[in-house]
């Protein structure tokens, strides 16, 4: 029966055929006044019909067969959605599965999710229970078998199920499982478009730090004694910079005495170095000053040793 809000004397509407036969009513979002319901056994219209508050006869969308008494609207009411279970006898149009119909009289419908273990009998569930629309494009349903929701896109041609769908929750089960879907317009997040994973950043090898020296010089190599040394160091990006000073030993000795030329460690200085040119002004190593002759710095900053010479004269 249907009464106007505004009040007045009720209409009947449709006769039903059974007392077992539920029927829901679903609410168009964008026409109020509009609803849709399945009836299988109905002795006036049968099957997914549409019809408004005025009380006129329902528009028989379409007569599938026995199918979940659900029926769900799209967000723009432009096209419903079930789950047909099995096929009127003898109409050999439908296959159990999720299907998509206009809301007008013999509109135009196509099979959605194909039912993986159709039933084989007259008024025998299916695999899918009831359904709804997330959004525009996507459809929510529950998993008889497995007692859980699962989404499918609305534009899907005779998909596969469960290759084809994507599991949304995980905690039912076939004897208490989850149903009964609801969703605001809204797509559901993430699910067609996932938020693009950044790639990890290099991993450097372990013993090959990156050097971060891009230029080294000496604002003069020749400094008189008791003077300021000048080391002029460009770095890539932010980084402790080591200065390692050697002086130069000159050859010794005769014969098997002989010492052959080479550098001996005087002392090492470190400064925290920024980004681009650094200027590292140099007096004294340990206290003392430079003694006269010939030397070689090793300049480092997370990589390798750059070497330069220098000398400190009279």
């Amino acid at each position: 029966m249907v009464r106007p809000l505004a009040g007045g004397a009720a209409t009947q509407w449709n006769v039903f055929g059974a007392s077992n036969d539920n029927v829901y009513f679903t609410a168009n979002p964008v026409a109020g006044g509009s609803i849709a319901y399945m009836c299988s056994l109905c002795s006036g219209s049968s099957g997914i019909l549409v019809g408004d508050q005025a009380g006129d006869p329902p528009t028989a969308v379409d007569n599938p067969g026995f199918a979940e008494p659900y029926v769900g609207w799209s967000p723009g009411g432009t096209e419903l959605v079930d789950s047909l279970w099995t096929q009127a006898p003898g109409s050999g149009v439908y296959t159990a599965g999720i299907w998509g119909f206009s809301p007008t009289a013999a509109g135009a419908h196509h099979l959605i999710l194909a039912d993986p273990n159709p039933p084989t009998a007259q008024y025998q569930p299916g695999t899918f229970g009831q359904t709804a629309f997330a959004g525009p494009n996507e459809i929510v349903f529950a998993d008889r078998a497995d007692g859980n929701l699962w989404e499918v896109p609305a534009n899907c041609n005779a998909c596969s199920f469960p290759a084809n769908a994507h599991q949304l929750t995980t905690d039912g089960t076939a004897s208490a499982g989850d149903g009964s879907p609801v969703w605001t317009g809204q797509t559901i997040a993430g699910l067609r478009t996932p938020t693009p994973v950044l790639p990890p950043p290099p991993v450097v090898p372990p013993g090959k730090p990156v050097d971060e020296v891009s230029a080294l010089k000496l604002a003069s190599s020749k400094v008189r004694f008791g003077k300021r040394l000048t080391f002029e160091v460009t770095l890539k990006a932010p980084s402790k910079i080591t200065i390692e000073i050697l002086r130069h030993v000159p050859a010794s000795g005769r014969g098997k005495h002989r010492k052959k030329a080479h550098y001996v460690v005087v002392g090492t200085l470190t400064f925290n170095g920024k980004a681009g040119l650094n200027k590292l002004v140099v007096s004294k190593l340990r206290g003392h000053k430079l003694a006269v002759g010939k030397y070689e710095a090793q300049v480092s900053a997370g990589g390798a040793k750059h070497v330069i010479t220098f000398t400190i004269r009279r």
